[in-house]
């Protein structure tokens, strides 16, 4: 449940700041590389033979990674977005594995799952 809220508010926040910006490229394209980026995190966790953690990390946020590289070999600098990005992915990955388990998210997820008819 809390990877599922998680997904849904980091793709909305990087293509609402890609809609907002879709006149300035320099913006606009690194904030579409990272909200479809973001949807990538339901495929990556499917792959089983993938370790967790890290190894799916890694592979999440490859696309991020390439953009930016192939950014910092054109204009020798990398946009921020890029970096934002790629910070929110590691502390999703990471924050998922340290608060979905816990107690207190196990109750709010089964008092939210009860408002549901």
């Amino acid at each position: 449940m809390l990877a599922i809220i998680e997904d849904m508010l980091m793709f909305a926040a990087f293509f609402g700041v890609a809609i907002w910006y879709r006149k300035r490229p320099k913006v606009h394209r690194p904030a579409m590389v990272v909200a479809a980026t973001s949807l990538l995190i339901a495929a990556v966790a499917r792959m089983t033979f993938v370790p967790p953690g890290a190894g799916r990390l890694a592979i999440w946020s490859m696309p991020i990674l390439t953009a930016a590289a192939a950014e910092f070999r054109q204009t020798r600098s990398v946009h921020p977005v890029y970096l934002i990005g790629l910070s929110v992915c590691v502390v999703r990955i990471f924050n998922v594995s340290i608060i979905a388990s816990t107690a207190a998210w196990g109750s709010f997820a089964h008092w939210l799952f009860g408002l549901m008819p």
